[in-house]
């Protein structure tokens, strides 16, 4: 039989002249609990790991469990008010997390960017050929009547080709008063070859339908393409831009946008 470390109460310290513990045995602990793990660390004691069941740990943290791991459902499972998050960086000690993947309600999961906003997902490699991305946001304080940009459209010098389709949800009013909403699809269509200036047209607004509350103030929506910013020999942007207008009634509006861009090629085509 393997040699065994067995603890079942009180705390052992072991420490060697180096300051390191090796055994090639077992190390056997007591089952412990949320708050009070068996494997601890001396100056956070309700913090660490401890066995649920046959097959079940849990990692606690200040006395709650909040990650498990093992054979129920064949998942790791996480606490619902925790989330998997990223950061831009090789180390997690340094950084900040920009995208965050959590439950936001009963069988709903959300992908939230810095500071709450929408994240977008994207499906594919980046800038590899045919990757698709899904982008949501929802922009505010929209004056009456003025075009403004919901959307920037990047595209390096190369070789592209891209279409985006674009949900509208358009509301006036900007401190949510919805009383009228309207929906609305816009298919665009970018092209580009190296050294050349990229094109992008709009097909305008399809599917229209608006809904507006009794005696309430409707609106109207428009959508548009700029014209194409950058040099023949560099990165091209061009803005997609909405205008609402309900003649004043309610002062500023509101857009939320669901965009899907799809690339032909090795692209790189985004959006943001």
């Amino acid at each position: 039989m393997a040699s065994k470390l067995i603890l079942t109460t009180g705390v052992v310290y072991v420490r060697s002249a180096g300051g390191t513990f090796t055994s090639t045995g077992v190390i056997a602990h007591a089952d412990g609990s949320a708050t009070a793990p068996s494997s601890t660390y001396t100056s956070d004691d309700d913090t660490g790991w401890w066995r649920v069941g046959s097959g079940l740990g849990q990692w606690t943290a200040d006395g709650t469990s909040v990650v498990q791991v093992g054979s129920t459902a064949g998942a790791v499972l996480v606490a619902g008010n925790y989330g998997v998050g990223w950061r831009g960086t090789t180390s997690v000690d340094s950084g900040s997390t920009d995208v965050l993947l959590i439950r936001d309600a009963a069988g709903v999961l959300s992908l939230q960017g810095a500071s709450g906003v929408p994240g977008s997902l994207s499906f594919g490699v980046t800038a590899a050929a045919t990757t698709a991305r899904i982008l949501t946001k929802k922009i505010t304080g929209i004056a009456d009547a003025v075009a403004t940009d919901v959307l920037t459209v990047t595209i390096p010098n190369g070789n592209h080709a891209a279409a985006l389709r674009i949900t509208y949800l358009s509301s006036n009013g900007s401190t949510d008063a919805f009383e009228s909403s309207r929906t609305a699809l816009t298919h665009i269509v970018t092209t580009r070859t190296t050294g050349a200036n990229a094109v992008a047209t709009s097909g305008g607004l399809a599917q229209a339908a608006i809904a507006t509350v009794a005696a309430g103030a409707t609106h109207t929506l428009a959508t548009a393409v700029s014209a194409i910013a950058g040099a023949a020999g560099a990165t091209n942007t061009f803005t997609v831009t909405v205008t609402i207008d309900d003649s004043g009634n309610l002062g500023s509006n509101q857009v939320v946008v669901f965009a899907e861009i799809v690339n032909a090629e090795a692209s790189g085509i985004t959006m943001a």
